[in-house]
């Protein structure tokens, strides 16, 4: 590289830095060697540098039921019943469920299963919350609302 060069990519660098007030001596020193090795120059503000991640973005992995259960704070066998169909729905990408379907939802959150699961969804469908349909259930726009709702719950002490 030859001296002209040089004094460009220290004058970027001091450019590039201007904003920064801590640490400025090793931004500076980053800056110079990304530059030397064919980085590309940015001349965005410092808030804007600081947004972007040095490593790679985290792998993101499926939420699992209990983890979407643990989030809808749930009182009762009911709503958990209810967040269960809209995680079938959302989540599995079911377009109808049936009752053995919530079921195995109870064992895969490893939560009770209900004495009577069939309960649950009639006191659901009492509620508004789901609708029946030929080969099953699905939930209505007001158990959507309700289960948007539970996550925003307080938790009781």
């Amino acid at each position: 590289m030859d001296k002209n060069k040089i004094h460009e990519v220290i004058k970027l660098a001091k450019d590039a830095t201007k904003d920064e007030t801590e640490f400025r001596g090793e931004i500076l020193n980053g800056v110079i060697v990304g530059l030397m090795l064919g980085a590309k120059h940015d001349t965005g503000s410092a808030a804007d540098r600081s947004s972007v991640s040095p490593q790679p973005p985290a792998q993101t992995k499926p939420q699992s039921i209990k983890e979407f259960l643990f989030e809808h704070h749930t009182e009762n066998d009911n709503e958990k019943a209810l967040c269960f169909g809209y995680f079938m729905e959302h989540n599995q990408g079911k377009a109808v469920w049936t009752t053995a379907d919530l079921i195995q939802c109870f064992k895969d959150a490893k939560e009770k299963v209900p004495a009577n699961p069939s309960d649950k969804i009639f006191r659901c469908r009492s509620n508004g919350w789901i609708d029946a349909r030929e080969d099953g259930y699905v939930l209505t726009n007001t158990g959507e609302r309700v289960v948007a709702e539970m996550r925003n719950r307080k938790v009781s002490e």
